[in-house]
């Protein structure tokens, strides 16, 4: 090739290029500058980079997975799912040496843990073999929430063993790398944060079975159960103070086939994690590759579907299942706390592949008030949301148990609504709405409310709104909508600090206490 050949291809080169150039540019320029900026999405689909975002996020992947491998199996958090409809055990978070129960009426109970062994309140667990055997057992008063009509409580005996059928899937590490990439690609990237939309958790699901007998008031002789179920055990950021939403899916069928869904929807993270694994009925146990449940359709504002239909891809195999939720036999339980959520636990029957199964589906979902801050943090840029701050359940709380007076008052007011004693509701109301009025508020509360308003910017010309958001609003049984007071238009300090009595006091009206009674 002479030299006249070899410079008229260079230039045929550059001209190829100048024209893929001038095609590109103004497709780069309308992204970059005038493509309205709407942040992250809740529910983030697919862009036109997706692709080259998908290579990138791979390899964040595996340093993310290697970074978990040598993560010892410890004993920390458990949580155990069974898929039957007579037996139904509720959340079981261990942290540290503290152990959380969330009961079904809404309590939460703590507890100091010996090592190897957790008691409270008659409730027992024992590791028999750290990562493969474990015992629940419990003896006392527990409330039967499928009794609908009235509040029944009645003694319950059980002595359960979970044994493990294999090793535990280790948690990111044996996840499926893509899967995991492509919940990263499909966020919107606009800076180098993106990697930081894993959350810094890790942990293990372990196969097996629950095997034991149930005694109680509605079981005069002994139920024997043996059930398969699913332990999983997290260390690293709780959940309660990392997820927007979630949705666990756990299926058995009647080939011994096990399938454990995970999605999670983070506030500063993935918008969609999905993983999960499967243990097929010789033995073997696979991650899931595939999963096309979008999570906006299962649980968005507590509306739970009839139905739920997924493929799931696992080694060359696909899993159709179509699962049949049962909403009437769900049973819902909140935790109150600052970073409050409700959890559904939903009995279903299911088909895998044309065989019969059953499931049991728990949804998490933010209260009212934490939704509201999830807003504030992640879509500030695409709805127009004020700045404020929550006063939290706890609050209130220590608020009521630094008062005699408002205790006693509150007392009377329990005694006369469940018949204790005789007196006019109404009175008794006026007369607790007045006891709060007049009390001061605690020193530590005043302080820390002040220094969220100075906090905030131009705070002597803003005009504050002052109102409630209920624990259980919103629920299947209550609305709570309108039931207590609003103050608009709080200019001062002081004016603010007058409406948070207020707006507490409101919640013993007697038209509030009417609604709740």
């Amino acid at each position: 090739m002479n030299e006249a050949e070899l410079n008229e291809q260079m230039m045929n080169l550059f001209y190829l290029g100048y024209y893929l150039a001038l095609f590109f540019i103004p497709f780069v320029v309308y992204f970059l500058l005038f493509k309205k900026n709407e942040g992250r999405s809740i529910y983030t689909n697919r862009d036109w980079f997706y692709f080259i975002k998908l290579y990138y996020a791979k390899k964040a992947v595996k340093k993310y997975q290697e970074k978990y491998r040598t993560r010892a199996l410890v004993e920390l958090d458990i949580r155990i799912s069974i898929p039957r409809e007579k037996v139904c055990l509720q959340v079981l978070s261990v942290t540290k040496d503290i152990l959380e129960i969330f009961q079904s009426d809404t309590h939460v109970l703590h507890a100091k843990l010996p090592k190897e062994q957790w008691k409270i309140n008659g409730l027992n667990i024992e590791i028999l073999e750290p990562v493969k055997r474990l015992r629940v057992t419990f003896s006392g008063l527990l409330k039967n929430v499928a009794v609908k009509d009235y509040e029944k409580v009645e003694h319950v005996q059980f002595n359960l063993i979970f044994n493990a059928s294999g090793s535990p899937t280790q948690i990111p590490h044996d996840m499926d790398t893509r899967l995991l990439a492509e919940a990263l690609a499909r966020e919107n990237w606009r800076d180098g944060s993106w990697v930081d939309y894993l959350i810094d958790q890790s942990g293990y699901e372990l196969f097996g079975a629950l095997q034991g007998f149930i005694k109680g008031d509605s079981y005069p002789k002994e139920y024997v159960v043996n059930l398969p179920a699913c332990r999983s055990k997290y260390e690293g950021i709780c959940d309660r103070y990392v997820l927007n939403r979630g949705l666990r899916i756990f299926v058995a069928d009647v080939y011994g086939n096990l399938i454990n869904i995970v999605i999670k929807s983070f506030k500063n993270g993935c918008s969609q994690l999905n993983y999960g694994s499967v243990i097929l009925s010789n033995g073997k146990i696979w991650p899931i590759k595939g999963i096309d449940i979008l999570l906006k359709l299962v649980g968005e504002h507590k509306n739970i579907p009839e139905v739920i239909i997924t493929h799931l891809e696992v080694e060359q195999k696909l899993f159709k299942c179509v699962i049949h939720l049962n909403k009437s036999k769900a049973l819902e339980s909140s935790n109150n706390e600052q970073e409050g959520y409700d959890c559904l636990n939903i009995p279903a029957e299911c088909e895998v592949n044309s065989n019969q199964a059953r499931a049991v589906i728990e949804v998490l979902v933010q209260q009212k008030s934490t939704f509201l801050a999830i807003i504030i943090s992640n879509a500030a840029r695409k709805f127009l949301v004020p700045d404020g701050f929550i006063i939290t359940i706890n609050a209130y709380k220590r608020q009521l148990e630094s008062s005699l007076i408002l205790k006693k008052s509150l007392s009377l007011l329990d005694d006369i609504c469940c018949g204790r004693r005789e007196g006019k509701l109404e009175d008794i109301c006026k007369e607790t709405v007045n006891c709060f009025k007049k009390e001061k508020i605690l020193p530590e509360i005043v302080e820390a409310v002040v220094t969220e308003l100075k906090n905030i910017d131009g705070v002597k010309t803003i005009g504050w709104a002052v109102r409630s958001s209920a624990i259980g609003e919103d629920s299947e049984e209550l609305s709570a909508a309108g039931q207590n007071e609003t103050f608009l238009g709080c200019l001062t300090e002081k004016q603010i600090l007058k409406s948070i009595t207020a707006c507490w006091a409101s919640l013993y009206t007697y038209q509030s206490v009417q609604y709740r009674w």
